[in-house]
């Protein structure tokens, strides 16, 4: 019976230590503190900059497409319009593959200075406000991201050129 009673105390102690360990993180308190991506990718002039990036993006495309046309004119009708609807799918994928990496530069840049502002001031995460239901003013951090981002610059890289097969060959 003795045997019995201190097999189940065991039993005991050993489940509470192991239950009463499994959440413990000592005294560290999770902190969350939210942005407004918005008002920082206008007050930074990051908008800006990447609209004005597109529409040298979406130039360049237009003349590569006006210059694909000029290419058309000595061939007869289907296969000015295959080669049209080939030239116009594939300027469409060049222009998506332009805004989804021009936005990645932009919020890479803020993910960048959230990160070093959350490190520097010990916050666990830094979200967008737009996900938030409610928020305290103490907990929206946007304008000392701001700050962080003032003057700088995005660098998108260089606007595609558009070229045609035969003046590649011609240039070979």
């Amino acid at each position: 019976m003795k045997s019995g009673s201190l097999l189940l105390l065991l039993t005991a102690l050993t489940g509470g230590l192991l239950l009463s360990g499994c959440n413990d993180k000592g005294n560290e308190k999770v902190t969350m503190r939210f942005v407004n991506m918005d008002k920082v990718l206008q007050e930074t002039g990051f908008a800006a900059q990447q609209a004005s990036h597109l529409q040298a993006v979406r130039e360049s495309l237009m003349a590569g497409e006006a210059k694909a046309s000029e290419s058309y004119a000595g061939m007869d009708e289907e296969k000015r319009q295959k080669a049209s609807l080939a030239d116009r799918q594939l300027l469409a994928v060049q222009w998506q593959a332009e805004k989804q990496a021009a936005h990645q530069r932009v919020t890479g840049m803020v993910k960048q200075a959230s990160d070093s502002w959350m490190k520097e001031h010990g916050v666990s995460a830094i979200m967008p406000l737009s996900s938030a239901v409610a928020v305290s003013p103490e907990a929206d951090v946007t304008e000392a991201i701001v700050a962080s981002l003032k003057g700088k610059t995005v660098s998108f890289g260089t606007v595609p050129e558009i070229t045609l097969k035969q003046d590649e060959k011609s240039k070979s």
